[in-house]
């Protein structure tokens, strides 16, 4: 077997059964849609009908985090973000030490304007290109609270 791959599927699986917890909502993992891949996760909605995927990543290029390679990945995420028609898009890195009862602490990288649409702000043109980091947990706030709560 493929161990990355494995890695990559066991971590995928993970955040799906999370994410469906947590979200109160039904998030499963996408098959592979040939060279225009559409995420690893779908769909997430909003309260206010945004839907978003998830990029996964996971393994031992995760866990160290190198920064030309989450560049790679943020890259990624926003074309798959274009390929599903997605209102917005998170990047899920695996966080050294972080397992299943702990998957809220799990780096989760997000566009500023992204996370302005999650948040029901009007985004600027300028922030599309601004990434921030925060984890799985406050993603998932943002997702399914944050705009009411504000």
């Amino acid at each position: 077997t493929n161990k990355p791959k494995a890695k990559g599927t066991a971590f995928e699986t993970m955040c799906a059964r999370w994410l469906t917890d947590r979200l109160g909502q039904r998030v499963e993992r996408r098959s592979l849609h040939g060279t225009k891949d559409e995420g690893d996760l779908g769909w997430i909605v909003t309260p206010h009908g945004h839907a978003g995927i998830v990029e996964c990543k996971a393994g031992a290029q995760a866990e160290a985090a190198q920064p030309a390679k989450v560049a790679e990945w943020r890259r990624q995420t926003l074309a798959e973000r274009e390929n599903s028609c997605a209102g917005f898009a998170l990047l899920a890195i695996k966080t050294a030490g972080v397992g299943a009862k702990t998957l809220g602490r799990t780096r989760c990288d997000v566009t500023l304007a992204d996370l302005c649409r999650l948040l029901l702000l009007e985004p600027s043109e300028a922030s599309e290109s601004v990434w921030v980091t925060i984890d799985l947990e406050t993603a998932c706030w943002c997702v399914t609270e944050g705009p009411d709560d504000l």
